[in-house]
């Protein structure tokens, strides 16, 4: 995988390796570590539904009444209880980090600075995941040689679309002058 970062006024390009089985095992042990546990109670007339990196366990209903919504449509209302399972961010980015998406360990490394404060042993698996990810420099470019580096293809691109747009419009006055 490619992975570009920009330090001071250089963007470095780097070769990147992920150790997948110790990544799993990582993403696992904060799934039982840290997922967060709320016992939810609430009346409803639907049954509730996992958000994404939810799960719902312990799911008790129990018939509270009928609600007649209009003429034809009646509805029953439930009191709803159950255990809400709720993953850390950090599964979700280290997924993310699994599937190849190189912008994860940008996100890791912020993740990484807010947990710091907040919750020391999640930023202590930010430090081993970030450990775990081996970065070869491949090239640093200084920040101003990109920039005209796509300067002159933004140049090379909008001439192409000008000579395409006038062939365009040769094509249909010659049709034209055909009818």
């Amino acid at each position: 995988m490619i992975y570009y970062e920009v330090e001071k006024e250089e963007i470095i390009k780097y070769e990147v390796t992920i150790n997948k089985e110790e990544l799993e095992k990582i993403k696992n042990q904060v799934k039982q570590q840290h997922t967060e546990v709320t016992h939810i109670v609430k009346n409803s007339a639907v049954e509730p539904k996992a958000l994404p990196g939810q799960m719902i366990k312990n799911l008790q209903k129990k018939y509270l009444f009928t609600i007649t919504l209009d003429l034809e449509t009646e509805r029953d209302v439930y009191e709803f209880q159950y255990d809400s399972y709720m993953e850390t961010s950090l599964v979700f980015l280290i997924d993310s980090l699994l599937e190849g998406n190189t912008n994860a360990i940008q996100e890791i490394k912020q993740f990484h600075k807010t947990q710091k404060k907040k919750n020391r042993k999640l930023s202590s698996y930010c430090n081993i995941i970030l450990k775990s990810i081996k970065m070869i420099e491949v090239c640093r470019i200084p920040a101003q040689e990109t920039t005209r580096l796509m300067e002159f293809f933004l140049n090379e691109i909008n001439q192409e679309a000008t000579q395409s747009e006038k062939l365009i419009e040769d094509e249909n006055a010659q049709k034209q002058k055909r009818v």
